[in-house]
């Protein structure tokens, strides 16, 4: 896990920290649902099971319905600190390619990135890109942000893609995942989803979240 990593490296704790770890309903544990299908805003939504620490959210039943979880509040590091969002999740062969997504807006001013996953591709919106994926497995994800500007996101643990935050938004100070789209179905299963502000990188570690060296470098790494 990137955070364990981060840890070791400085020594200090996290400035907040939220998990979910799939042992429950997200609703249960501090997430607000917001769901709903061919009927209206909360009627129905996804057919959900939890199985071996995996929400699963099934949709392929009708492009009416959405269902994702979103929590709202300060989400800005402090000094000294980053943000970090880490996800896994698999989205199934049958699903559309952008019904599946994860969105992250920081305080102030408004801003937000927004990430549509696939079966075979991740899309990013603001930017147009596309990243192909392996399908029908697992991945991972990791977010980082030191200032709420620019980002930079690993894939499966590889260095894949840095950019910036989408300052054309009203969207400020929150956090969502899952099923997001009416009008596309889909089938995705979650392992966990975590976010927080975390100690900046240690000193070896600088050079792997640099904004700018690592952003002319992951560009070539995306295929538009």
């Amino acid at each position: 896990m990137l955070l364990a990593i981060l840890s070791s490296g400085t020594g200090l704790q996290a400035g907040y920290w939220i998990g979910y770890e799939a042992d429950d309903f997200p609703e249960n544990v501090g997430w607000m649902r917001v769901y709903g299908d061919e009927n209206g805003p909360q009627q129905g939504g996804a057919e959900r099971t939890l199985e071996d620490g995996v929400l699963t959210l099934d949709g392929l039943r009708n492009d009416q319905i959405f269902d994702f979880y979103e929590i709202q509040r300060s989400i800005d590091p402090g000094p000294g600190e980053m943000f970090l969002a880490e996800w896994r999740v698999l989205v199934d062969p049958r699903s559309d390619a952008r019904d599946v997504g994860v969105v992250i807006a920081r305080d102030d001013p408004p801003g937000h990135v927004a990430f549509r996953v696939g079966p075979g591709a991740l899309w990013i919106d603001a930017d147009g890109v596309t990243i192909d994926l392996e399908p029908n497995v697992f991945h991972t994800f990791a977010f980082t942000s030191a200032d709420m500007q620019e980002y930079q996101l690993v894939i499966d643990g590889a260095v894949q893609y840095g950019s910036s935050f989408d300052s054309y938004s009203i969207l400020h100070s929150y956090v969502t995942f899952g099923d997001g789209v009416q009008g596309e179905w889909s089938l995705s299963r979650w392992d966990y989803f975590r976010f927080g502000a975390v100690p900046e990188p240690a000193p070896l570690l600088a050079l792997l979240f640099a904004p700018g060296a690592w952003r002319r470098f992951t560009r070539t790494c995306a295929r538009r």
